[in-house]
């Protein structure tokens, strides 16, 4: 059962392949641009992964968009997602930091800074 003790690890093996866990058109776009900048240092092997994966993100935009330009999803509905996906994020930037891994911390930093910049604006309204 859910007791108390620490929380379930939130990055798995695929926490960067599982395109699933990216629900809001921030995260998508933030971890797009950080693709696109980690291919300017990348080897050609790298280069083809951030390929595909820029690729992948382009289609999750264009579903996520339709979806909520459709009405599948309401934006009470999408803001409820970000905030979700912004703690999951959270935690999952603080699991990264505290096992070193800095140049993912970075990448999952981005894309919480994306979501909190898009909730404060959203706010502002």
């Amino acid at each position: 059962g859910a007791g108390g003790g620490a929380p379930a690890q939130v990055v798995g093996e695929d926490f960067f392949e599982d395109l699933d866990r990216i629900r809001t058109l921030e995260v998508v776009l933030a971890d797009i641009e950080w693709c696109a900048t980690a291919q300017s240092g990348a080897g050609a092997e790298d280069k083809s992964v951030l390929e595909a994966r820029i690729e992948s993100l382009k289609l999750k935009q264009e579903m996520i968009t339709s979806n909520v330009e459709c009405g599948l999803v309401s934006m009470e509905q999408y803001v409820e997602g970000l905030k979700a996906e912004l703690q999951l994020n959270k935690q999952a930037l603080h699991e990264l930091i505290t096992q070193k891994r800095v140049a993912e911390a970075g990448r999952v930093k981005a894309w919480v800074v994306a979501a909190q910049t898009a909730l404060q604006n959203m706010a502002d309204v």
